[in-house]
């Protein structure tokens, strides 16, 4: 994995308001980034296009971060999760990116990031959890952990069994969805809505995501990071 040094102890921020923006072909290479995404990195416009999207990877995020990002990607879906980046300069910025697969006529061509700033406490939780992977501690749930162990023996009754679980959950968040949008199904409850509208716009979580974020309401079973 690439390691961009050196680093410093030197946090950056950016608005709220903003939005980091990318996209990159198949491969991760840059094909376009907005001025935002280009004045936190600290990189000239023309050093980032053509480039890998790993030339702003800070050295502390963990490599299994990413190959879930990928494989997640390669499957179609899209990720989300907490990264840590670094800047030209060494600094480092945090960000709760949103990764999608950009489509042209049904075929993926690419993908698009869009970054926004990440609650204080989902970074905490994050660089917890990263720090342990570093180290070499299993931080993911122990369904998954037997899940990818146990696929390659019963993997087609497994398979089956998990494509049946994802047809339901897809078939009960679009009945939920369509509910909501035809305004039959009402939320009084602020803190309700909050997680459901996080349950919906989540449906690919993946374990990583699950124990980084703080609403302990999309964990998937992990002991608490301490």
């Amino acid at each position: 994995m690439r390691q961009n040094l050196p680093v410093t102890k030197q946090e950056k921020t950016f608005a709220q308001n903003e939005k980091l923006i990318t996209t990159t072909d198949l491969k991760g290479q840059i094909l376009h980034c907005n001025d935002a995404f280009v004045k936190i990195s600290g990189f000239d416009k023309s050093e980032l296009i053509g480039s890998h999207h790993n030339i702003v990877r800070h050295p502390d995020m963990p490599k299994e971060a990413f190959q879930i990002m990928w494989e997640t990607l390669k499957q179609g879906k899209a990720w989300m999760g907490l990264v840590k980046n670094r800047c030209k300069n060494g600094d480092y910025y945090w960000v709760d990116a949103y990764v999608t697969p950009v489509t042209e006529a049904g075929k993926v061509v690419g993908y698009e990031s869009v970054r926004t700033v990440p609650k204080r406490e989902d970074v905490v939780r994050a660089e917890k959890v990263y720090q342990r992977i570093v180290n070499g501690k299993n931080v993911l749930p122990r369904q998954f952990m037997s899940w990818k162990l146990l696929l390659p023996v019963g993997g087609l009754v497994l398979a089956i069994a998990a494509g049946s679980v994802d047809v339901l959950y897809g078939l009960g968040v679009l009945t939920v969805t369509s509910l909501l949008a035809n305004g039959l199904f009402v939320l009084n409850n602020v803190k309700l809505q909050s997680t459901l509208r996080k349950r919906l716009s989540t449906s690919f979580l993946h374990p990583l995501a699950g124990i980084t974020y703080s609403d302990r309401s999309l964990d998937v079973g992990m002991d608490p990071v301490s």
